[in-house]
């Protein structure tokens, strides 16, 4: 089977690009390829909620302990080493396999780059964050006039030590999407809606960052809706799994 291209896949959830036409077929019969979606949707939504971090420039020494703790294939000829190509040949369980490097990269990076901060500020390495507070739940189900699912799930309003707020959502059973399964928030009293991100079929745990400012007392009902690929962001108004917040 050939999936789609993660490089394409990529641009999607970052710029709305369409698929080809014989990829879009794939991607609505493909739960594999909907997963990966999905997490490129996540980091695209992560990366734009953290705009306002301030970065610090590392010196050569993390990159050259980020260079050491990436695994290459030697074995293929001609390969420089250190070098993942972009369009390499993938075969499954393993396709994420040659995003691997990326990610010890960027995890590298992060450990060195709080290293580099402390020691800029001359401040000793903080004590590690205790684990989120769970601010509300939610049983999400199928809704009585909605679409007939076995699919099921929770969702958990959490604060982060630092003030920030997550949504982790599960999900069980849900039935490969027409197109692509979007969560929302929605404030039932004017009926506004905070997009944040997307889900996979199956079983799924997501953890999705809520803007700052939202009151879950008053977005307090959690959506899953069955969301069309023809680039339109609105609510298609086809919710799958829905649940209340228990504030």
């Amino acid at each position: 089977m050939t999936h789609c291209d993660l490089d394409g896949l990529a641009l999607v959830a970052l710029e709305g690009a369409p698929l080809p036409p014989d990829e879009l077929e794939h991607l609505q019969h493909c739960p594999l390829c909907e997963t990966e979606l999905a997490g490129f949707r996540n980091v695209v939504a992560i990366g734009r909620d953290s705009g306002d971090v301030a970065l610090v420039t590392p010196p050569d020494a993390v990159w050259a302990a980020i260079a050491d703790a990436v695994v290459t294939d030697s074995s293929a000829p001609g390969r420089a080493a250190g070098v993942t190509p972009l369009r390499s040949v993938r075969t499954e369980p393993s396709r994420w396999s040659r995003w691997v490097p990326v990610g010890v990269a960027a995890a590298a990076g992060a450990v060195f780059g709080g290293l580099v901060i402390n020691a800029t500020s001359g401040g000793s390495p903080e004590p590690e964050s205790t684990a989120p507070r769970v601010v509300a739940e939610a049983q999400l189900a199928s809704l009585p006039d909605g679409v007939d699912t076995v699919g099921r799930g929770t969702a958990k309003f959490e604060q982060n030590p630092d003030g920030s707020d997550i949504l982790v959502v599960d999900t069980e059973n849900l039935q490969q999407a027409d197109g692509y399964y979007q969560v929302w928030l929605i404030k039932p009293q004017t009926s506004g809606l905070v997009s944040l991100g997307t889900v996979g079929s199956g079983a799924q745990q997501v953890t999705f960052p809520v803007p700052a400012g939202i009151d879950p007392k008053e977005f307090s009902v959690v959506d899953i809706s069955d969301e069309p690929l023809d680039g339109d962001p609105n609510h298609s108004k086809v919710s799958i799994l829905r649940g209340e917040l228990d504030v």
